[in-house]
């Protein structure tokens, strides 16, 4: 068991790619009856590229606030945490109105009330104030919008798990363990 030092500074093209592979499997996914969508992991696996964009997203905020935190302290760290899971909170909030406000018209001067039960907000119209409140604390989900609350919620925990990290012991500290098997790691090590 060795320690191994931080990673370089700067942005790893290689997460970008792959999180740009993952964009590219998602939209390929929700195209209808394209044969290109059947090399995608959906049809292979139990996830789909949803779940590897989501994975690659949480490495990536483990990878740049862990170093914030272990360079300049809990606090100032936590605190660019917070504010990046408020911005992406927000945008959420926003495109959740804008999804809702765009099906509930569509559906209502179509006359077509398929959509409503098709993208999951007939709950939504019959009693809004009570669906509204479930989706700004992220427990209603319409269709296709259920991987920003799931974001949201991951990368909150990251700055929880870290601070469970430090805090586990005074003598402690949390450190990158470089495991051949589990790739780089935060786990607790002694000061020498």
């Amino acid at each position: 068991m060795n320690l191994a030092t931080l990673p370089a500074k700067g942005r790893d093209l290689r997460l970008d790619l792959f999180r740009g592979v993952a964009n590219w499997g998602i939209f390929l996914d929700h195209i209808r009856n394209n044969i290109v969508n059947w090399v995608t992991t959906r049809n292979y696996g139990f996830s789909d590229a949803a779940d590897l964009f989501i994975f690659i997203s949480g490495y990536t905020v483990a990878f740049v606030f862990a170093r914030m935190m272990l360079e300049r302290g809990f606090i100032i760290g936590a605190s660019r945490l917070l504010k990046r899971v408020w911005q992406i909170y927000v945008a959420h909030v926003f495109l959740f109105v804008l999804y809702l406000a765009e099906i509930g018209y569509v559906a209502q001067r179509y006359g077509n009330s398929g959509f409503t039960d098709d993208f999951n907000i007939r709950g939504f119209l019959e009693n809004p104030a009570h669906f509204l409140f479930e989706g700004l604390i992220l427990r209603f989900k319409p269709v296709n919008m259920d991987v920003l609350p799931l974001y949201i919620v991951c990368t909150f925990r990251v700055g929880r798990d870290f601070r469970r990290c430090l805090d586990a012991n005074r003598g402690q500290h949390c450190r990158y363990l470089d495991d051949d098997r589990a790739g780089v790691l935060p786990v607790l090590v002694e000061e020498r």
